[in-house]
């Protein structure tokens, strides 16, 4: 028993010592031992939670590699419709500077002719209408 107690007596002895504390100020230092006990057991519960969810929350691992793979097909989608894109620009300001293109548009579209030219027009008739 007298060893227990001595070496008790030495580990206060060397907080005694350590911190050039007296004895009465050495019961006052009893609360914040214990309040750094419960502030290590504080942190690393957070450390705990932040890894719980480092690999199995919301925005775990798994789920940011799945998020990178759809990332990586939509940007080879978005690559193959920029080039049909560029393909479609280059079409169009080819036709745009085609003469043949922009008659043809006119005649069609716009019912335009030439001065003299006669312009027809047909009336049509749907076959199921009935007849006046």
């Amino acid at each position: 028993l007298k060893q227990g107690n001595l070496a008790d007596l030495t580990e206060w002895q060397n907080i005694i010592d350590c911190y050039g504390l007296k004895l009465s100020s050495l019961i006052s230092l009893l609360p914040k031992m214990s309040l750094v006990k419960f502030l290590n057991l504080l942190v690393l519960i957070l450390i705990l939670a932040a890894f719980y969810n480092l690999f199995f929350g919301i925005d775990s691992k798994r789920n940011f590699s799945v998020l990178q793979n759809e990332n990586q097909e939509l940007l080879v989608k978005n690559n193959t419709l920029a080039k049909e894109n560029n393909f479609l620009e280059k079409d169009i300001l080819s036709k745009q500077k085609n003469d043949v293109h922009a008659e043809k548009f006119a005649r069609e579209e716009l019912n335009l002719i030439y001065e003299d030219e006669d312009f027809l027009r047909f009336k049509e008739v749907n076959p199921n209408e009935p007849q006046q």
